[in-house]
């Protein structure tokens, strides 16, 4: 699934007060109004011919009978709300919500949360996490947003000069990090043509998405130097965040840059990039939005966070941000400045998706109270004061259990055990008839919002007689093995781990702890509820500093007595919770590889995730991608080192195949990182080498009339050949060259090229060089010579 989601990240308190406040007012404003409307027959009638339904009828009337010159266009969509609504929140990555909202409008699902820590996870760096599925269908409801504010996330973005002026975009760009003659940019960036084809595209809008999407920074517009992924760049701005797909790691802005610089190869040059300008990226990225937004059914603030106008299949993706309040706070920022400057009563039109089967009312915003955890952390069940089991094994996001074992019993007794205590547990169907039962437990979120039902299946048989023969179970119960680990410890907590050898069911497992390698006692220092747990957390007379031995067996009553599995081994853990959290977090850390070669040398650069620092790396090198072996090629002196330059046993038209791991000590024991990825590179230094001379080449080109044509003529600088130059021609300095030359050379020796078609005298033309070499069937290109300009006369 295509995803184009550029982060909005520097939404701040005051921006999300902004809307709030807009949200406020337009709301006060509809009440204060509902009782003077007076109905008009001729509006009534145009909102009876567009198909809106009640439910949107309502606001139009109060927004009509303000602004009598705005225009209401239904877009019938043909899917139903609750259709799109699904597929729009199916991806927990397609719709984010600031930290800063309450926990109503954040997710609690798998991928979304974590239910050890109780926190939200990241979608891009600390700042956004996943948004709840009422907080999407709150943003999604086009009726909320039939206020004098949120009317314009439905406005089409096409420019129209009447009320889209330069003094607006000046406004709106105020307070921003761009120069004060930026608002021209916006101008030109409104009508461009590219690649042959002419785009129209509001500057007030691409003003409010630089604002909303920089805030004050100028992180992306200031051309700085970085370095990403071992590569360096400088001079790229990208003033509306193209490119920043979400990161956990906080590095979507750097991705952005990239983009700007025309890809980790900087050599990409569609819409006008690289963007090493502002000017450029204003427009490029104007140029971008149009082609692969506005060209794509895509051509108001709405239809670019929710694509609903492509079809069913195509909603929750190829959406210009993840962020879920995007389109409500860019409408909020241009009608600010429509009102500021008095157009408010131009004839704006509007056009609003209209859903099948919508609700009767729009759907609410989400609580200031609770949150949407609804899952549980375990169900025990028992029957007559037995334990029972259930297949699967359970996991909180499995809805439906069954019970091993045919009970007699006419009830159950079942505890679940809530993730979050300020949720609420419902239990039916727990009282037994005879056949199959089907027990429901709903888990419910504070926030009211969420709600998840485990089913557990139970047959009754009450006329069953005991099993006459249990020796073969028994056997199977006391052969069955215990595989014992540490989980992680921390802060005032030990967490042990196991697993049990498959065949054989137990009704729960004994843990016991001593402090000594043969201390332990006869009474377990905790026992299960269930035969399906299998971790424990101890909490209790922890000493920092002392080691405590762990052993765990499995129990099952047969027969009226009782039965015990094979002990796990002994594991012994130091309790000392910061040094295993640098433990971990060392064996935590990733790194990413990649490598380039030159004349008699492969270079490997790596980078790590932050965090933990290392006392060294270690570099394996192989000539197949699976047989490293176990002794590193080469050895980092310390952990600040993040390249290494291989110039011995290099042999010509070889793949090589590398990888990297961190090292760091903790108290005399070695610990590692997590392998890198794999890069591997065929040592061929001739091709490199040549391909970076051509690179590296340039061109000077000038031009002329000459009789009934323009004559241009150029000058490569020495050094490497060329096996023929491409021509290109535009009526435009810095645009408008297209793709594809005017005209090729033969060869590689010729330098001069004249052009006598499609010339109109009194029109002045720009033409543009560069060299073509063909190294094994791939071309490589020398840099754009300066460009010869020429009036044909």
């Amino acid at each position: 699934m295509m995803k184009e989601y550029g982060r909005i990240r520097t939404v701040n308190r005051c921006t999300i007060f902004l809307l709030s406040a807009v949200l406020f007012i337009t709301t006060a404003f509809t009440m204060q109004n509902a009782a003077v409307y007076a109905a008009d027959s001729s509006f009534e009638a145009a909102l009876q011919a567009e198909g809106f339904p009640e439910s949107y009828r309502v606001k139009l009337r109060l927004l009509h009978q303000k602004h009598p010159n705005w225009t209401f266009k239904a877009k019938k969509l043909e899917f139903s709300w609750k259709d799109a609504l699904a597929k729009q929140y199916a991806d927990a990555d397609a719709n984010t919500i600031s930290v800063n909202y309450k926990d109503a409008y954040k997710a609690v699902r798998e991928g979304t949360y974590n239910f050890t820590t109780h926190t939200y996870l990241p979608k891009d760096g600390a700042s956004w996490v996943s948004a709840s599925k009422q907080a999407v269908a709150f943003y999604m409801d086009p009726r909320n947003w039939l206020t004098e504010s949120g009317i314009f996330m439905f406005e089409p973005f096409y420019y129209d000069s009447s009320c889209q002026t330069e003094e607006i975009v000046k406004s709106i760009l105020k307070g921003t990090g761009l120069p004060s003659n930026a608002s021209a940019y916006y101008m030109e960036a409104a009508q461009q043509t590219y690649n042959g084809k002419t785009y129209s595209i509001s500057p007030v809008y691409l003003a409010a998405k630089t604002r909303i999407e920089l805030g004050n920074s100028k992180f992306m517009i200031d051309g700085h130097s970085f370095t990403y992924k071992g590569k360096d760049y400088s001079n790229c701005y990208n003033p509306y965040n193209i490119g920043s797909v979400d990161s956990a790691d906080g590095t979507a802005a750097l991705k952005g840059l990239v983009f700007a610089a025309g890809g980790s190869n900087q050599s990409e040059t569609s819409y006008l990039r690289p963007w090493n300008s502002l000017k450029k990226a204003v427009k490029g990225g104007a140029l971008y939005i149009a082609d692969r937004f506005m060209s794509n059914n895509q051509y108001s603030l709405y239809y670019e966070r929710f694509n609903v106008r492509n079809g069913l299949s195509d909603i929750g993706t190829y959406q210009y941000a993840t962020n879920v309040f995007n389109a409500a706070t860019l409408a909020a920022i241009m009608y600010d400045d429509y009102y500021d400057f008095g157009v408010l009563n131009e004839a704006f039109t509007f056009e609003i998706p209209v859903y099948q089967d919508m609700p009767s009312s729009p759907c609410k915003q989400p609580p200031a109270t609770g949150n949407n955890n609804c899952y549980l952390d375990s169900i025990s069940l028992s029957a007559d004061g037995r334990k029972l089991s259930c297949t699967p094994a359970f996991d909180r996001f499995t809805s439906t259990y069954t019970v091993r074992e045919t009970v007699a019993a006419d009830k159950l007794t079942i505890k679940a055990d809530k993730n979050d205590p300020s949720a609420t547990v419902t239990i039916s169907g727990n009282n037994l008839v005879n056949g199959e039962n089907k027990i429901a437990i709903k888990c419910k979120s504070s926030s009211g919002l969420a709600s998840k039902t485990y089913y557990v299946k139970v047959v009754r048989d009450d006329t069953q007689p005991p099993a006459a023969n249990n020796d073969k179970l028994i056997k199977g119960v006391e052969n069955t093995t215990i595989s014992l680990s540490p989980k992680e410890q921390g802060e005032g907590y030990v967490r042990l781990a196991w697993e049990k050898s498959k065949g054989y069911k137990v009704d729960c497992f004994q843990v016991f702890r001593a402090e000594s390698p043969n201390g332990f006692g006869s009474s377990p220092m905790y026992t299960t509820n269930t035969g399906t747990q299998s971790t424990y957390k101890n909490t209790k007379q922890l000493s920092l500093g002392a080691t405590y031995y762990y052993k765990v067996r499995g129990m099952r009553t047969i027969g009226g007595k009782t039965y015990y599995t094979k002990w796990s081994d002994t594991i012994s853990i130091l309790y000392d919770p910061a040094r295993a959290s640098l433990i971990q977090g060392i064996e935590n850390t990733g790194l990413t590889m990649s490598a380039v070669q030159g004349n008699g040398f492969v270079l490997t650069n790596w980078e790590k995730t932050p965090g933990v620092d290392m006392d060294y790396y270690e570099v394996f090198r192989s000539v197949s991608p699976d047989a490293f072996g176990d002794t590193p090629f080469f050895t980092t002196v310390d952990g600040t080192r993040s390249t290494y330059k291989n110039t011995k046993d290099l042999v010509r038209n070889t793949t090589y195949y590398y990888k990297v791991r961190g090292v760091r000590a903790v108290y005399g024991t070695l610990y590692y990182t997590q392998w890198s990825d794999v890069a591997a590179i065929t040592y061929n230094p001739y091709i490199e080498g040549i391909a970076e001379g051509v690179n590296r080449t340039t061109l000077t080109a000038s031009g002329a009339c000459e009789g009934n044509g323009i004559r241009i003529n150029w000058k490569k600088s020495k050094g490497y050949k060329m096996d023929y130059f491409e021509i290109f021609r535009s009526v435009k300095k810095s645009s408008g060259y297209g793709t594809k030359p005017i005209f090729s050379t033969k060869d590689g020796d010729k330098f001069t090229y004249r052009n006598t078609k499609s010339l109109t005298k009194g029109i002045r033309y720009y033409y543009k060089v560069r060299g073509v070499r063909i190294m094994e069937g791939t071309p490589y290109y020398t840099q754009w010579s300066t460009k010869a300009s020429v009036v044909y006369k």
